[in-house]
């Protein structure tokens, strides 16, 4: 396998088991609910965020491509991470614009003046201030398990799906 398929294979099992299930459309939201959603990406600084997880997990996924090719060069691990990171850049303005209308359908204006209340609080600010720490805290568990676990994944999809070199289901 390529380089480049075994990170966007990592990618994308990333994306897909972060992936919720479908739903049925909601009714389209409000013109308030969408500026109390704006105003809640805001409040919690969204875009820093997702930058700080994309940042967090970058290492991982290389972690990963690197077991699947263990030649790679420090140089090469470093473009790699710096893709993952330009390619999560231009990608988050377009991820925002598509989840301000999917809380803004889903939560009611209730319940975004409440989320907004509470992270425009010192508290809430707190909370956004600690959480890349915690994450940070809790990357290595991460890491330690993603193994076992996506290991354990190959081999019960391997059981319904025909894999390369795996013992079929009869």
């Amino acid at each position: 396998m390529s380089r480049l398929r075994a990170v966007s294979a990592a990618i994308a099992s990333i994306i897909l088991l972060a992936a919720p299930p479908a739903f049925a459309a909601d009714a389209p939201p409000s013109a308030h609910a969408l500026d109390l959603s704006k105003r809640l990406f805001s409040a919690m600084h969204m875009e820093r965020t997702m930058a700080q997880a994309t940042k967090a997990m970058a290492p991982m996924m290389v972690k990963q491509m690197e077991a699947r090719s263990p030649q790679i060069t420090p140089a090469q691990r470093q473009a790699v991470l710096d893709a993952i990171n330009d390619m999560m850049v231009q990608m988050t303005g377009k991820l925002m614009d598509r989840m301000i209308p999917i809380y803004a359908s889903n939560l009611t204006e209730k319940e975004l003046e409440d989320t907004l209340a509470f992270y425009e609080s010192p508290t809430g600010q707190a909370v956004l201030d600690k959480t890349p720490k915690m994450m940070a805290q809790l990357g290595p568990a991460m890491a330690e398990m993603m193994p076992p676990m996506m290991a354990d994944l190959q081999a019960r999809l391997c059981k319904e799906i025909p894999c390369a070199g795996a013992p079929q289901k009869p």
